[in-house]
């Protein structure tokens, strides 16, 4: 029998606790508060695989996640830059998403907490009536505006940006506004998402845990080329993404991130590759089979999961031991990436947190 940590639920972080959290060097306490809890299967038991969770949604229902991590660099580099905001200069954050987006949420809800301005730049159209995500952050304080689809392919550009920030009308703070890259990606981002990858490999070493593998589900691959720079080299890692078609895309961007961390050795990094073929479809797809698999995986575990990224991801890993890509005796653990607000778009209820 293997030995694992308290399976209770985590305690969720405190808004005095969050703004502590971006003044420390590193998100380490908050990383270290959700364990890795095992969480019994039946199809995956009759494999013989052991399925653990690092329950980080349970660290807040509204900023909890791996969203946290890839906005502790990207906030802390803004107080390094503007400050607390003590001083009276409210310099905005502005960032990118869809009508559902969890990394909007994540930062509308920081924001709030921080006394930092906040503004929304949304995919398409503004809606005659505006999503429960989007009614959400603007009553947090975000601010919203909305760019067309074929502007939004735009978003990463100087141009654009200087655009919108004379659209936006930032008069009050200098005309400066501080961007952050959609979904929290970037260098800033995987800098907390790197020490997601220390703690966890330090989880697996103190407490003997029957872990060899840790799964992530990838958007822009951020979160996975953090944690793979983070991961002790005895383990490995597989990402699952949730995008069609963009596997070679989220290959590359892990190289790039761990060259430009200066980690080229493989006998330094866990074995690590992307696996793009359980995207139901499509970004946000949610088809019968994926529902019927949330249902299932739900009502014997307990275990809640959005459809965009965590679900895929318990998905495809049930798939892939089924395929026989583990041997019996494996333990794999999967990262609880939050996001439980957008099951509102699937007509699904959003757990209580805690």
């Amino acid at each position: 029998m293997h030995k694992a940590l308290n399976s209770s639920a985590v305690k969720p972080i405190s808004a005095t606790e969050l703004a502590s959290a971006f003044s420390q060097e590193t998100p380490q306490n908050i990383c270290n508060r959700a364990t890795l809890q095992l969480v019994p299967f039946a199809r995956l038991q009759q494999l013989g695989v052991e399925l653990y969770i690092k329950r980080e949604d349970q660290l807040n229902p509204h900023w909890g996640g791996n969203k946290f991590y890839k906005l502790w660099g990207h906030i802390t580099d803004y107080r390094k830059q503007y400050g607390t905001g003590q001083d009276g200069k409210r310099v905005p954050i502005a960032s990118f998403g869809g009508a559902w987006s969890n990394h909007l949420y994540a930062l509308a809800a920081v924001g709030r907490e921080l006394g930092i301005p906040t503004i929304g730049i949304v995919r398409g159209e503004a809606p005659k009536q505006l999503s429960a995500t989007l009614k959400d952050v603007r009553e947090m304080g975000m601010r919203l505006h909305f760019i067309s689809r074929a502007n939004y392919q735009q978003r990463d550009t100087f141009t654009l940006r200087s655009q919108l920030q004379q659209q936006l009308d930032v008069s009050d703070s200098c005309g400066e506004v501080f961007w952050v890259p959609e979904g929290g990606s970037g260098i800033a981002g995987e800098a907390g998402c790197r020490v997601l990858g220390e703690v966890i490999s330090s989880q697996i070493n103190d407490s003997g845990l029957n872990i060899q593998c840790v799964a992530v589900a990838a958007g822009t691959a951020t979160t996975f080329a953090g944690i793979v720079a983070g991961l002790d080299s005895n383990l490995s890692a597989v990402a699952i993404a949730v995008l069609k078609g963009i596997e070679s895309e989220l290959h590359q961007t892990v190289q790039t991130s761990l060259a430009r961390a200066g980690l080229t050795d493989p006998k330094e990094l866990p074995d690590w590759r992307v696996c793009g073929e359980f995207h139901c479809g499509g970004y946000a797809r949610f088809p019968p089979e994926l529902r019927e698999f949330v249902a299932e995986f739900e009502a014997e575990t307990g275990v809640p999961s959005d459809p965009v990224y965590t679900a895929k991801l318990l998905w495809g890993l049930v798939k892939l031991a089924e395929r026989g890509y583990w041997p019996p005796g494996t333990g794999v653990l999967a990262l609880h990436s939050g996001g439980l607000q957008g099951r509102r778009g699937y007509s699904l209820d959003v757990p209580s947190v805690g």
